[in-house]
C-alpha cells in the first residue's frame, strides 16, 4: 500500500491563512475549502 503524502506545518498554515482570507473577502464557508484545497 502507498503511504499518504503528509503536509508540512508550513503548508497547513498557508492553506488556513488562504481560507481565512477568502472568508474575509466574502466567500462562504462551503466555498473556502473547495477553492483553497485545489492543487496549485
Amino acid at each position: 500500500m502507498k503511504r499518504r503524502k503528509r503536509h508540512t506545518p508550513e503548508q497547513i498554515l498557508r492553506r488556513l491563512a488562504e481560507g481565512d482570507e477568502m472568508l474575509n473577502t466574502g466567500a462562504t464557508v462551503a466555498e473556502a475549502p473547495r477553492i483553497s484545497c485545489a492543487p496549485p
